[in-house]
């Protein structure tokens, strides 16, 4: 018998969230990476990819009902997150699991990515630039990276893991609706009274430098 969700959230394994159903996720967060990425970058981004001589890997979709599998490549994989990134042949990030991969589209949960943030921020940025440039990549790419969508489904996730390593995250990031929204919902729903009194204090200092 599986675990229910909620006791999947709490107990904060990094190992078995890109396991879960991705229907299991539908009221949370999903990866806005579609609305930041400029059709441009990613045309660019895709062109990049259609060189030859890439270390491409071959994996079953996800939840796939068509049982297909999916080109990517490795990007990052730091040890302390326990969470490898890549990006796919059409252009888009994502996280592979032992049995699949799940591709990062915008209609895509970011629970997905939760494990990423058991590195600090910095960590993280630099482990996916150094991939980046490792397979001949510019670093520009990382800025379509969904940080804001992961911190924010972290912080409404009613973990206690995840929101507290979601909330270090917010204090570094650029004050946005987005995060002050999933601020507002720890707030009133976090799970420990520290939490929610941390979330407040940033929400009024985000406030404050607005």
């Amino acid at each position: 018998m599986e675990r229910p969700l909620r006791t999947e959230l709490d107990a904060g394994d990094p190992a078995t969230v890109p396991e879960l159903p991705a229907t299991a996720w539908s009221g949370h967060h999903s990866c806005t990476v579609g609305g930041i990425m400029n059709r441009e970058l990613q045309h660019r981004l895709q062109a990049e990819l259609g060189r030859p001589g890439l270390a491409w890997k071959s994996s079953p979709r996800h939840e796939s009902q068509e049982q297909t599998t999916m080109r990517w490549l490795p990007v990052a994989n730091p040890p302390a997150a326990r969470i490898e990134l890549g990006i796919s042949s059409d252009a888009w990030w994502v996280v592979p699991a032992p049995q699949s991969v799940t591709e990062l589209r915008p209609d895509t949960p970011c629970v997905f990515l939760l494990p990423v943030l058991e590195v600090t921020l910095d960590e993280a940025r630099r482990s996916l630039a150094q991939g980046l440039r490792a397979i001949g990549l510019t670093t520009e790419y990382l800025a379509v990276f969904p940080f804001d969508d992961v911190v924010a489904t972290g912080l409404e996730s009613s973990s206690e893991r995840w929101a507290g390593l979601a909330l270090k995250w917010a204090e570094q990031l650029p004050t946005s609706s987005r995060l002050q929204n999933a601020l507002r919902s720890l707030i009133s729903h976090g799970p420990t009274q520290k939490l929610r009194h941390a979330a407040q204090k940033l929400l009024a200092r985000q406030r404050g430098s607005t």
